[in-house]
């Protein structure tokens, strides 16, 4: 198994000028089984400073007025450098680790982009909205499991810097698939342009280690490739994925792979594959070989149960949240892939929270859609878990990011109500902060 050391990744204190907080009164829960009824959270330089039950810290600096609004949404989004020295009381709220999102797509919109000015154009004046979205919901770190590079990379460097508003963002760059497979045959079918920045399409070993070797060269955070697909797509050879996840290793980054059927991917992890970007829906998941092959192993995988959900439009026509009209051959998969869910979770394995970047339901609804798939097979404090300190470890920060803990960057949402007692609760994000520094005020 991979042991990853984050180097690309900058986890640094945003630019943003980090605020000195104190959250007092807060329903904590901690992200590692515990919850304080009533209790506080101090922060400094960014980093949480301490965590206590009770309401007797008294903050380091002095304070100012805290503002009142109503109503989180993008424009909550706070873009300036100014820093407010402030307590929170956040009597009747939750507070949570930040939540993370191990599977979106942050140039998911521009798929079907031909040449580089509409890419740019894209970047300078869609994906701020995006991004403020996903603030808006709440989270604060995700990865781009493929999007264009390297563009993404630029796209990475610059929320780093503080150029951009957004999460803390990792990100794959293109997505290593088969001749005549997914993404190269349906996403980036008849798009020279989406083919050469999309896709890497590989057949022969030697060119993907090469390939691996080159990305990883060029700083992406993890490698990603596409197994499987359809049902009816062809797969990436047992040769080529054991070639990648070889160099992958050797370059010590990690190798996640998407799959849809859990036959494929017990064989892909036999392989060497570090972690996996979709619960199965095309095959039911056993509990004996979850547990020998995943929870044993420590291989996690990412929940995205929700990308199966559909809806009815304007027009009657039943519709597929990533876009597409729903074929009837899918109306059972919504089902499996939730019942893939709660075995691999009852087995032992770690799924990590990922919506898979739903491009018909605004980003918040997709975020609560995932929610709410997820609790019918699990408990609230375990949906939480999912969202918050698995998927650190699923991106190999959980020493830094996924608790309320002394010492670790101070990544933080608060919630109007309790989401231990229902977990749509999630959706009621009054204040999101990242890294010691206020990103959304909707209070």
């Amino acid at each position: 198994m991979l042991l990853w050391v984050a180097g690309n990744l900058c986890l640094a204190t945003h630019p943003g000028v980090a605020q000195d907080l104190l959250i007092t009164n807060a329903r904590i829960v901690v992200g590692n089984g515990e919850t304080i009824a009533e209790g506080s959270i101090s922060v400094a330089d960014g980093n949480i400073v301490s965590v206590s039950d009770g309401t007797d810290a008294t903050p380091d600096a002095e304070v100012s007025d805290a503002a009142v609004s109503g109503g989180a949404d993008p424009d909550a989004v706070v873009t300036g450098d100014e820093a407010i020295e402030e307590v929170i009381d956040a009597r009747g709220m939750t507070v949570l680790p930040g939540f993370i999102d191990t599977h979106v797509h942050t140039m998911a919109v521009a798929e079907g982009l031909t040449d580089e000015a509409a890419l740019a154009a894209y970047i300078e004046d869609e994906l701020p909205h995006m991004l403020g979205q996903m603030l808006a919901a709440g989270v604060t770190t995700v990865l781009d499991t493929g999007a264009h590079f390297p563009a993404v990379i630029e796209v990475r460097e610059a929320l780093a810097a503080g150029r951009l508003a957004g999460p803390r963002l990792l990100a794959a760059g293109p997505a290593f698939s088969a001749p005549a497979g997914h993404p190269a045959a349906s996403i980036c079918r008849d798009n020279p342009f989406c083919l050469e920045h999309l896709t890497v399409v590989v057949d022969d070993p030697d060119f993907a280690r090469t390939s691996v070797a080159a990305l990883a060269e060029a700083g992406v955070d993890v490698i990603k490739a596409v197994h499987q697909a359809g049902a009816h797509l062809p797969v990436i050879s047992d040769e080529v994925i054991g070639a990648m996840a070889e160099e992958a290793e050797a370059r010590n980054v990690p190798f996640y792979v998407h799959g849809t059927f859990f036959s494929g991917m017990v064989r892909a992890a036999e392989l060497g594959v570090d972690g996996f970007v979709h619960v199965p829906w095309r095959d039911r998941a056993d509990a004996p070989t979850s547990e020998a092959v995943f929870a044993s192993a420590g291989i996690p995988i990412a929940t995205t149960v929700s990308l199966h959900d559909s809806f009815v439009d304007a027009e009657g026509i039943k519709r597929t949240v990533m876009g597409g009209t729903f074929p009837p051959a899918q109306d059972g998969d919504r089902a499996q892939a939730v019942a893939n869910a709660g075995v691999l979770s009852d087995a032992g394995v770690s799924l990590a929270f990922g919506t898979d970047q739903q491009r018909a339901r605004p980003y918040p609804q997709a975020v609560l859609g995932e929610a709410r798939a997820l609790a019918e097979v699990m408990t609230p404090e375990q949906v939480i878990a999912v969202l918050t300190r698995n998927a650190a470890e699923f991106l190999n920060l959980g020493e830094e990011l996924g608790t309320l803990e002394a010492g670790k960057y101070a990544d933080m949402v608060i919630l109007d109500g309790d989401p231990l007692a229902d977990i749509s609760r999630i959706a009621n994000v009054a204040v999101v902060v990242q890294a010691g520094r206020i990103v959304v005020d909707a209070r």
